[in-house]
């Protein structure tokens, strides 16, 4: 009997040596990452889940349509590895072995985060006919895809812009985001532009702005545009003859919509 103890205390006691050596192993994986049927450029963050905790605490590539060996730590033999590509589950599920490193080719579909397009603007904001207009906007994208297109529209017209259209050398190139610019000039009167931009997977667009003003002269506004009888309030017949002008091209739209204002609210 005392035997037997013996020979199950030494069986218990090596399981435990051998439960214990395998828990806080790595588990290595590397292999190909596919994100909507194209090679994941430079950049792309990859984390490695096991029973809803991040193992990996976000890893960056450093080679397009690859990841080197990525050491997965705190699972135990058996245990299911999701991975995650910039937060998207990725498949295959892979198991958790820390014997030897493991060929994991990780394939995301719908897995892309649209571009984002900041600080648009045009400069300057009047001119006349020869002036040069230059419209600049920030182009950034969490995924570090780079563009295919970024375009400012112009009323009805749309114009490619100068700037960086290569695929990113460095994993945080377009994550901190690239200047892209359109110079010309326009003729007289009032203009509308919008930003519009396409990392191949998905599009993104900004808010129809006013400006640029050409021709438009903006010293001989009165204090309370609109009040054309200095008597401190827009009346209707007074707006009804600004509109009349409007109409003949003599009133620019910024000049009636503030006229429109006063005559709703009163006069500032």
């Amino acid at each position: 009997m005392k035997k037997y103890e013996f020979v199950m205390m030494v069986l218990v006691l090596a399981l435990v040596i051998v439960v214990q050596s395998q828990v806080g192993q790595p588990s290595i994986f590397y292999g190909t990452i596919t994100r909507d049927g194209q090679p994941a450029p430079i950049g792309t963050v990859i984390s490695a889940w096991i029973n809803g905790v991040d193992h990996v605490m976000d890893y960056t590539t450093t080679k397009k349509g690859e990841y080197d060996a990525i050491p997965v730590t705190g699972g135990q033999s058996g245990d299911t590895v999701q991975f995650k590509i910039n937060g998207f589950d990725a498949t295959p599920v892979a198991i958790y072995n820390p014997d030897l490193p493991q060929k994991i080719d990780l394939i995301c579909t719908n897995c892309n985060n649209p571009p984002v397009l900041s600080n648009g603007s045009v400069s300057p904001e009047t001119g006349d006919s020869e002036t040069v207009f230059t419209y600049t906007v920030i182009y950034s994208d969490q995924d570090n895809d780079f563009p295919i297109s970024v375009s400012v529209r112009i009323d009805n017209n749309t114009y490619d812009m100068d700037g960086s259209y290569e695929e990113p050398g460095t994993p945080d190139y377009y994550k901190n985001g690239i200047q892209y610019s359109y110079s010309t000039t326009l003729p007289d009167g009032s203009h509308t532009y919008q930003f519009i931009a396409s990392d191949n997977f998905s599009s993104s667009q900004t808010s129809t702005e006013l400006g640029p003003f050409v021709g438009v002269t903006t010293t001989t506004i009165p204090e309370c545009t609109g009040d054309t009888n200095n008597d401190g309030v827009v009346g209707d017949f007074e707006l009804l003859d600004l509109i009349k002008e409007w109409a003949r091209g003599l009133v620019d739209d910024f000049y009636l919509l503030e006229a429109i204002k006063n005559w709703a609210l009163g006069c500032p």
